[in-house]
């Protein structure tokens, strides 16, 4: 790691992201932008800025033009996680369909509150590792193994509103 890396990363641990991935089921894994860096599995990216983007210049797509890039690995997803209510039922239905399968998986968005526990709390229903029909419920089973969740309030009155379409119900 680079000085600079050194710094910028010490500087998101002193702003209050989680710098390390935390397993929350055995092969699944929730963390922070910085976390993918070496993870060794799929990974899941729910962070606009900096990945979706730096992958989306790398390809050469037009900005706007797509909400997800996608290769065997990673899946990233053009999100972001606003105070208020943004319809993100394309993106859950994505990464419940990309992620059927894979045994070693990481979803990460920059801070690791919101985005992506909240992603990987649909992955765990589906697999039958939840059991909360209300997102009330899944919520505080989640919580037991990933403590540091903390949905934006959007997210948070997303979720209540179609934790039943997610899971199919």
């Amino acid at each position: 790691m680079t000085p600079q890396e050194m710094i910028a990363r010490a500087k998101r641990i002193a702003r209050g992201k989680t710098p390390l991935a935390t397993e929350v089921s055995p092969g699944l894994w929730v963390g922070s932008e910085e976390s993918c860096q070496d993870f060794d599995g799929a990974v899941v990216h729910a962070c606009k800025h900096p990945c979706f983007e730096q992958e989306r210049a790398r390809r050469e797509v037009a900005s706007g033009s797509l909400a997800h890039v996608e290769d065997a690995t990673n899946l990233w997803l053009n999100i972001y996680d606003p105070p208020y209510v943004i319809d993100q039922m394309w993106a859950f239905r994505k990464v419940l369909e990309w992620t059927t399968g894979r045994e070693k998986l990481l979803t990460q968005c920059n801070q690791g509150f919101s985005r992506s526990p909240s992603l990987m709390m649909a992955i765990m229903h589906r697999r039958g590792l939840l059991q909360g029909s209300d997102y009330d419920t899944a919520w505080k089973e989640f919580e037991l193994v990933y403590p540091q969740y903390r949905p934006s309030a959007g997210m948070r009155m997303w979720l209540l509103e179609y934790w039943p379409q997610i899971i199919g119900k």
